[in-house]
């Protein structure tokens, strides 16, 4: 009789000592992380409903400028190419996917039932499967691809929270 044992993901890596979920407050936001589809990475950022992002998508634009430090990296080649003709200097608005840097840009901006579903927070994340990002479920790499490791995912989850922070006191700040 052949066995079949089930595999949690297509190779052994270090990814096999990482947790699948890792959950933490930063900035005075809440802030989690769960594995994607594919093994890799997410991370997301929840907003209550007294921020101004709240319910927003991560296209829409709002009040500030994208960070000057920020590189195309963070930022995603994709905002930047599709979102960066809304940034409107003259009145200081932008894209939100623009003002907050992780690793590629925010994909996700949503209730996030699938993060935790009982939760009235508004959830913007990201995702650590992009173009040369290796992802440990999946069966295809290149000698070049690299695992965002969870301290790669952290760092990228509390740089998107201190953003979004920021937005906000900012713009509270400016109102007053």
């Amino acid at each position: 009789m052949n066995e079949v044992i089930a595999q949690k993901f297509a190779t052994a890596g270090v990814w096999d000592l990482e947790p699948d979920q890792k959950s933490f407050i930063h900035a005075g936001l809440r802030c989690e992380l769960r594995r994607g589809p594919v093994g890799a990475w997410c991370g997301y950022v929840g907003v209550d409903e007294a921020h101004p992002w709240f319910g927003k998508h991560y296209d829409a634009v709002v009040d500030g400028v994208p960070p000057e430090n920020a590189t195309i990296a963070e930022l995603g080649v994709m905002s930047a190419l599709f979102s960066g003709q809304d940034i409107d200097d003259v009145n200081r608005r932008a894209p939100i996917c623009l003002l907050v840097p992780c690793h590629e840009g925010l994909t996700y901006a949503n209730k996030g039932s699938h993060i935790e579903p009982d939760s009235k927070l508004w959830w913007f994340g990201f995702d650590c499967s992009h173009s040369g990002d290796l992802s440990p479920k999946s069966i295809i790499s290149f000698d070049d691809d690299v695992y965002r490791d969870i301290e790669y995912a952290t760092a990228a989850t509390r740089k998107a929270a201190e953003a979004i922070s920021f937005a906000a006191s900012n713009l509270v700040r400016e109102a007053a």
